[in-house]
């Protein structure tokens, strides 16, 4: 078996497979049930990007503060969330059965936040439920120890183990338990493949 990730920016137009025993002088090579998969990630988070009127539709307020929209930073489009001490909540259902290989990322910046934070109290934050009803809790995808910076990627991916599957997972955008500072967050996303 080979895999391989496509670039990003790229497309495959066309694969050419070859079953194939060359050079030799003597032998047979039998093949069969050769295949070619594709594993397109789906996306799962509603209005990641926090944009448009009705956030709340998708996103609830978690701890303290919660969050506010805010219009003035952003990475993309017009809009990303503010979070002074509490996060932004969505719960989502991707049904990932074992071995699937689920990513949570997006993107943050920060004003004058505590720095040297745990990604416990600062980061994209995700607790599992699985059908068997057992819970994982604290997947997280932190960001710089640093008190201010410009946006920042942040990702983190597992695999599913063997026997599970994910039923529900609750994605907060998070920068809590803290006096000081804003944590914006833009263009999360969690997807399967």
């Amino acid at each position: 078996e080979v895999e391989f990730e496509v670039p990003a920016g790229m497309t495959v137009e066309r694969v050419s497979l070859y079953a194939m025993y060359r050079d030799q002088t003597s032998g047979t090579a039998y093949f069969d049930d050769v295949s070619v998969k594709v594993h397109v990630p789906v996306q799962y988070v509603s209005n990641g990007g926090f944009e448009g009127g009705s956030v709340s539709d998708d996103w609830s307020s978690y701890g303290t503060s919660g969050y506010t929209v805010s219009g003035t930073e952003y990475l993309a489009g017009s809009q990303s969330v503010a979070i002074t001490n509490g996060g932004a909540k969505q719960n989502v259902y991707p049904s990932a059965p074992a071995g699937s290989i689920i990513k949570i990322s997006g993107y943050s910046k920060a004003v004058d936040v505590t720095p040297g934070l745990s990604p416990v109290y600062y980061s994209l934050y995700a607790d599992l439920k699985y059908s068997d009803g057992s819970y994982q809790w604290g997947v997280t995808a932190g960001f710089p120890g640093v008190a201010s910076f410009d946006w920042e990627y942040s990702e983190v991916e597992f695999e599913v183990p063997a026997g599970m599957t994910v039923e529900r997972v609750s994605l907060y955008a998070m920068y809590r338990d803290q006096t000081s500072g804003t944590a914006y967050f833009d263009d999360v996303s969690l997807t399967v493949m």
